[in-house]
C-alpha cells in the first residue's frame, strides 16, 4: 500500500509540474500572439481607410467631370459657340478638372494625416491575412463618416477654377460674355425664387398664412434671405445645432422686426420666433463643427491561463 501511495504522489507531482511548465510557455507565447493580432488590426484599419479615401477621390473626380461637362454645354447653349471655341473650352475643362483634383488630393491627405494615416493615392498599404480581416476591418468603417460628407474641396466648385474662368474670358467675345452673364443671372434669380417659395411653403403649412400674408412674407424673405436660402439648395442637410451669428443676435434691425410683426398675427409671431426666425438667423452663422465618428478598436485577444493552486 505504501508503494502505491508513493506512486500516486509521484504522478500528481508530475502532472502539476507539467501544468506549470505549460502555463509558463503559454505566458511567453501570449505577448507574441498579442503583437501579431495588434499588427493585423492596424494593417486592416489602414487598408479600410485607404479604400475609403480612394473612393472619396473617385467620387470627387466623377462629380467634377460631370459638372464641368454641364458647364460647357450651358455656355454653348447661351453663347452658340463655334467649333473652334468649343474645342478650346473642352481642353480648358480637362485642365480645370486636373487643377481641381490636385487640390482635392492635397486636402484628403491633410485629413488623413490628422487621423494618423499616411494616405498616398495609388499606393495601398500591405495586405494582411484574411482570417484577421473579418474582425478588424469593420472597426474603421465609420471613421471619417462625417468628414467625408460634402466632398474634399468644400465651398469650392469646379467652375471657379482659374483655368476655366480665364479661358472663358479669353475665348468668348464681348457679346457672348454679356449673354452668358445674363443667362447666369436669370438662373440665379430663379433658384432664389424656388428656395424662398419652398421656405414660405413650410411656414404656410405651420402657421396657416392668409394669401395676403404669404405674398408679403415671400417678398420680405426673398429680399433679406433669398441668396442664403439658394446657397443651401443641393447641399446635404443634417440635424445640427443652429448657431446664430453673435453679432446679429439681439441686433436685428428694428425695421425687420416691425415688418414681420406687421405681417403675422400675435399667435403666428410666437411660433415664427421660436422656429423659422432661428432658422433664418442660422443661415448667417457658421455651422457647429462635428467631430468624426471614431470606432474604438476591439481589445486584442490575449490568452491568459491561470493555474489553480488547489
Amino acid at each position: 500500500m505504501k508503494i502505491r501511495s508513493d506512486c500516486c504522489c509521484e504522478k500528481r507531482l508530475t502532472t502539476l509540474l507539467a501544468v506549470i511548465v505549460l502555463g509558463l510557455l503559454t505566458q511567453v507565447e501570449a505577448p507574441a500572439q498579442q503583437i501579431v493580432v495588434q499588427g493585423r488590426a492596424i494593417a486592416n484599419r489602414e487598408q479600410s481607410l485607404y479604400e475609403r479615401f480612394s473612393r472619396q477621390l473617385d467620387e470627387e473626380r466623377q462629380a467634377a467631370q460631370k459638372r464641368i461637362q454641364l458647364q460647357l454645354e450651358d455656355v454653348d447653349n447661351a453663347c452658340q459657340l463655334t467649333d473652334s471655341q468649343r474645342k478650346k473650352l473642352s481642353i480648358a475643362s480637362k485642365g480645370a478638372v486636373k487643377s481641381y483634383m490636385t487640390r482635392a488630393v492635397k486636402q484628403v491627405k491633410e485629413s488623413a494625416q490628422r487621423e494618423g494615416f499616411d494616405f498616398e493615392p495609388g499606393n495601398p498599404p500591405k495586405e494582411v491575412e484574411d482570417d484577421a480581416k473579418a474582425g478588424n476591418v469593420a472597426q474603421a468603417q465609420n471613421v471619417f463618416f462625417l468628414n467625408a460628407l460634402g466632398g474634399a474641396t468644400k465651398n469650392t466648385t469646379i467652375e471657379q477654377e482659374k483655368i476655366w474662368k480665364n479661358s472663358l474670358q479669353k475665348i468668348l467675345s464681348p457679346e457672348q460674355a454679356k449673354k452668358l452673364g445674363s443667362w447666369t443671372m436669370r438662373r440665379k434669380k430663379l433658384t432664389e425664387k424656388a428656395a424662398v417659395d419652398k421656405f414660405v411653403a413650410r411656414v404656410d403649412e405651420a402657421l396657416l398664412l392668409s394669401p395676403n400674408q404669404r405674398e408679403k412674407l415671400t417678398s420680405w424673405v426673398g429680399k433679406n434671405h433669398g441668396t442664403k436660402l439658394a446657397e443651401r439648395i443641393g447641399k446635404p442637410q443634417f440635424p445640427r445645432p443652429i448657431v446664430v451669428n453673435n453679432n446679429a443676435q439681439g441686433k436685428q434691425p428694428t425695421q425687420e422686426k416691425a415688418t414681420v410683426a406687421g405681417i403675422l398675427s400675435n399667435s403666428q409671431l410666437k411660433a415664427w420666433s421660436t422656429s423659422f426666425q432661428n432658422e433664418l438667423d442660422g443661415l448667417a452663422g457658421q455651422p457647429m463643427a462635428i467631430p468624426a465618428i471614431r470606432m474604438i478598436p476591439a481589445a486584442p485577444a490575449v490568452i491568459d491561463i491561470k493555474i489553480d493552486d488547489q
